[in-house]
């Protein structure tokens, strides 16, 4: 499902020039985050503990991380 996701975004990036409308799967959560946050990390853990608290299946309740940086080459 990864892959589906990442070509749709990919195609809106082109169609739009910006990321501001991403086409997400859905049942899926997105979270962008800098490799290195601390903070992305623990938010996808918690995701995934209350999707399983909850009894949900990984198909029925995705999360995905998206690494991006955060200071671009100069």
């Amino acid at each position: 499902m990864t892959r589906e996701v990442t070509a749709s975004h990919d195609r809106d990036l082109e169609a739009n020039g910006s990321e501001a409308a991403i086409d997400v799967v859905p049942g899926t959560i997105v979270v962008f985050a800098d490799i290195g946050c601390p903070w992305a990390h623990l938010a996808i853990f918690r995701l995934h503990t209350w999707r399983d608290r909850l009894g949900l299946k990984p198909a029925e309740a995705r999360c995905i991380m998206r690494w991006v940086g955060i200071l671009s080459p100069g």
